[in-house]
């Protein structure tokens, strides 16, 4: 198993570490999101059941009216937790696409300048290991420091070969 993470590549190992955290946090805040509206739901019915029952204190019978009360109430506290749960649905699958076309993007702009200088080093060391080839030099990051670097070493391998000679 260690050998197969081992094995893959840049771009790979980064799409696969950022999607899966970003669907966990997306799991995670939706699953909070629907704790707090349903505590809300419960909240709600309770403040109103409270101030029904300081009502039917001082009012006569009107438990059929208070019923249907009750039950609209319910329903509109339904249908409230249905409309974010699928506001927040909608937007943590968005911030999923985004979060897995950035990663890809990524992983491809850090993916090149490795597969660039492993092509070159393939082109130098195949057939009689031409010392006069060198790694092109794109960028100032880590890779572009590696193929500065080597074409350093190939200069000063060069530079000691000639003097052997």
């Amino acid at each position: 198993m260690l050998t197969f993470l081992k094995n893959l590549s840049i771009k790979a190992k980064i799409f696969w570490f950022v999607v899966p955290s970003t669907i966990a946090f997306g799991v995670v805040l939706t699953g909070l999101a629907l704790f707090f509206l349903q505590d809300f739901k419960v909240q709600s019915l309770e403040q109103f059941e409270q101030a029904l029952a300081t009502q039917q204190q001082a009012a006569v019978d009107t438990s059929a009216g208070n019923g249907a009360l009750l039950g609209a109430l319910h329903d509109n506290a339904d249908r409230m937790i249905r409309t974010t749960a699928t506001t927040f649905i909608a937007i943590v699958c968005g911030v999923i696409v985004l979060a897995a076309i950035g990663a890809l993007f990524i992983a491809g702009l850090i993916a090149a300048p490795v597969r660039g200088a492993a092509e070159g080093l393939a082109n130098i060391s195949s057939g009689d290991a031409d010392l006069t080839q060198r790694l092109p030099v794109t960028s100032t990051d880590e890779t572009g420091r590696v193929s500065h670097y080597f074409n350093l070493f190939l200069e000063k391998l060069g530079a000691m070969i000639k003097d052997l000679q």
